[in-house]
């Protein structure tokens, strides 16, 4: 179970993002993950000019969380678009996640096209 003062360790993988990996299906079908999100929270996603690019919001319904010692709320996919549908240049991204109960963390991860 989460408890309100434990702090946040989301992560993003793969990090840095390469676009030519061998694991993905099909050159326009690109992806990250966000993973150990809390159950619910905001994830904000912003480029290093402080435009937010994409607000992603993670509710995790899974009953079975609480049975594994650490383990959150579970993980998000990012399809690398924007909130237009566009795709995002590649280069340093920053995010914020913000929980439910107010917990919060800061990231940085990069897109390499």
């Amino acid at each position: 179970m989460e408890e309100k003062g434990t702090p946040l360790n989301v992560k993003v993988v793969p990090n840095p993002y390469l676009v030519r990996n061998e694991w993905e299906r099909h050159r326009d079908f690109r992806k990250i993950k966000f993973i150990n999100l809390p159950r619910q929270c905001k994830i904000y996603i912003y480029n290093l000019a402080g435009d937010l690019v994409r607000m992603i919001s993670h509710t995790d319904t899974r009953a079975d969380i609480g049975s594994v010692p650490g383990q959150f709320g579970g993980d998000e996919d990012w399809d690398l678009l924007n909130s237009a549908k566009q795709r995002v240049a590649p280069g340093i991204y920053l995010f914020y996640v913000e929980s439910e109960d107010g917990r919060s963390q800061v990231g940085k991860f990069v897109l390499i096209y």
